[in-house]
């Protein structure tokens, strides 16, 4: 078993990691976060550098989309906001499109993203150095209770 350290922890006991080691282990086995639990920085950490690139499952239901030149997740607390990051959803129930975790850099079309995209692409830059070695996976947005049975 491997078991992360992440600075900010707070000095976290090994019974705690390995209660986080369990949990992590149970997602990976369903594929999906559970109803009414929002994904955290460091269980997305933990998805991208153990899960091989399996898609994972998220409650929709759980997330706050803002608009601020552009769609953004706005979970709490806002240091989670990192895991979904600008998002689309559809124009007609407000659900958020499935989408990658990745860190491939934008390009955008319109020239008034620019600096938009440019910040991104730095902040992407500073989350490899976080994530290490890993694969990108798919986060798919789900919106009913049974989506997580």
């Amino acid at each position: 078993m491997t078991v992360y350290a992440y600075k900010g922890s707070g000095g976290r006991s090994g019974a705690a990691e390995r209660a986080f080691e369990r949990r992590m282990q149970a997602m990976l086995k369903t594929g999906n976060a559970g109803a009414g639990h929002e994904l955290t920085y460091k269980e997305a950490i933990w998805w991208w550098r153990n899960a091989n690139g399996a898609t994972l499952t998220v409650d929709g239901r759980e997330l706050f989309v803002i608009n601020i030149g552009g769609e953004f997740v706005a979970p709490f607390p806002l240091g989670d906001l990192k895991v979904h990051g600008h998002v689309t959803t559809n124009p007609a129930n407000d659900r958020i499109y499935d989408g990658m975790y990745d860190f491939e850099p934008r390009v955008m079309p319109n020239p008034n993203d620019q600096m938009k995209i440019t910040i991104r692409n730095m902040l992407n830059e500073a989350a490899i150095n976080q994530h290490g070695p890993g694969t990108p996976f798919e986060i798919q947005y789900r919106y009913e209770g049974s989506d997580f049975d």
